[in-house]
């Protein structure tokens, strides 16, 4: 949404509040069309730090999907997901972890061990295990998720760029800077021919390799990188977010958590 992008969060609040009360009175308030709409106003919520609201707001939209697709819908999935990345940025580690394990159980169950989309759940179950220090299961994890996203999307996908973030992450934080320092420059690679040199992600990649180079004491080029990340965040002041997020897919798309026919 384009009020989203801009960071124009209270003209996007406005728009949803509007939106959610003309759709309950046309359709009842536990129709599956609201819980949609629940979690986009939870992503605006959650981008204002209006924490407590974004809960309200995501659990209304699973107790819906559990209610009215049952408890092993990718859609109620993604709405999981979601619950677990605002607790993930409110440092509940513990808890997003639970949620994000039942979301991938219920995305292997619906498509199989090997979809992309279980691959993306994967690379952000490993970014909580890494808040929880419990490094050789990221590790795992991430690598876990690498191998569906490389064999399902191909080697240049996006996907695969943000699992290499995560996976150099997990090396980094047990100080294995050698091996770490690959996967960020693989990944930076990708995002630039996949996104362009302007995404978010970029930026995002760009400021975790930034951290590698500061604790190997290359102060220069980690000033480079950081400038650079600096400018593209600029340019998109609706996107400096975590990196565990409500899945944007979700919010645009929610298509895309359901099988191809």
């Amino acid at each position: 949404m384009l009020y989203r992008r801009q960071a124009r969060y209270p003209d996007a609040e406005r728009l949803y509040v509007r939106a959610l009360s003309m759709r309950e009175k046309a359709l009842g308030p536990q129709h599956p069309e609201i819980a949609g709409i629940l979690t986009n106003l939870a992503d605006i919520y959650t981008r204002q730090r209006r924490f407590t609201q974004a809960e309200s707001a995501l659990r209304r939209a699973i107790a819906i999907r559990e209610t009215a697709m049952g408890p092993d819908h990718p859609y109620l999935a993604s709405t999981l997901s979601g619950l677990a990345a605002l607790y993930g940025q409110q440092k509940n580690y513990a808890a997003a972890l639970t949620l994000q394990t039942r979301a991938i159980a219920i995305l292997e169950h619906a498509f199989g061990p090997d979809h992309p989309d279980v691959a993306h759940s994967l690379s952000g179950m490993s970014v909580l295990l890494i808040e929880l220090k419990r490094y050789a299961e990221a590790g795992q994890v991430a690598g876990q998720a690498l191998a569906i996203a490389e064999a399902r999307l191909g080697p240049e996908h996006p996907e695969v760029a943000r699992i290499l973030d995560n996976l150099a992450l997990v090396n980094c934080e047990q100080g294995l800077f050698s091996a770490a320092e690959p996967l960020y420059q693989r990944a930076i690679a990708i995002q630039k021919k996949s996104l362009g040199p302007q995404h978010p992600d970029l930026a995002g990649t760009l400021t975790d390799y930034a951290t590698l180079l500061r604790r190997t004491r290359r102060k220069k080029q980690a000033a480079e990188m950081e400038t650079l990340a600096k400018v593209i965040l600029v340019a998109n002041p609706g996107e400096r977010m975590a990196r565990l997020t409500i899945d944007v897919r979700e919010l645009e798309h929610p298509e895309s958590f359901l099988p191809a026919r």
